[in-house]
């Protein structure tokens, strides 16, 4: 019988070793994916929402500075919407990517199960992250709290000691520091 959805958050966020070992009996990625297309709604609400509350606030003050951009209301609310909804897609989608990008690096980093589980890993372990995306500040110590998850989910799942499911998540991380400090590099010469 399948957990309801709030007690699988609660599990993941405060229980996340046990969690990890109830999701490795699920088959495919089905549940995985449904799951974090709920939790992914509460920021997609919340920016929904704003742009529907905020956005005409902001073409009014372009209406006031000049009148004739009034017409720009409209345009830009339902433009923030389609914006927020392709967003909403495109982060779905992503999650195949990424984790099939994070198994690589599993492999590499001597994991032996399939795709299957990093998905698992890498989905369940966004849970804070993008939970609490929409929070300044807090989003950052979120998104550490997901990298810790992710890191209980790939050991668990994979069957790898916690040591080396850091290391399997820090060199993807290294590696874009890395390029990152490149472009900065090559950006200041140019």
């Amino acid at each position: 019988m399948a957990q309801p959805f709030l007690d699988r958050v609660k599990m993941v966020l405060f229980d996340p070793h046990r969690f990890f070992k109830t999701v490795d009996k699920e088959k495919g990625v089905e549940p995985a994916f449904k799951y974090i297309a709920m939790v992914a709604l509460v920021p997609f609400i919340i920016f929904l929402v704003a742009a529907v509350v905020f956005l005409p606030f902001v073409t009014s003050f372009l209406t006031m500075m000049n009148p004739q951009m009034a017409f720009l209301t409209p345009f830009l609310t339902g433009f923030g919407v389609v914006f927020i909804i392709g967003f909403y897609v495109f982060y779905l989608i992503s999650t195949f990517i990424s984790a099939f990008i994070m198994h690589i690096f599993v492999l590499i980093g001597g994991g032996k199960q399939k795709y299957i589980a990093t998905y698992k890993a890498a989905v369940y372990g966004t849970t804070p992250g993008v939970l609490l995306l929409w929070i300044p500040i807090i989003n950052f110590i979120a998104g550490l709290w997901s990298w810790y998850l992710q890191i209980v989910g790939i050991a668990t799942l994979h069957r790898v000691s916690m040591l080396r499911a850091f290391g399997i998540t820090l060199i993807p991380i290294a590696i874009l520091g890395v390029l990152f400090l490149l472009g900065l590099g090559v950006s200041l010469i140019a």
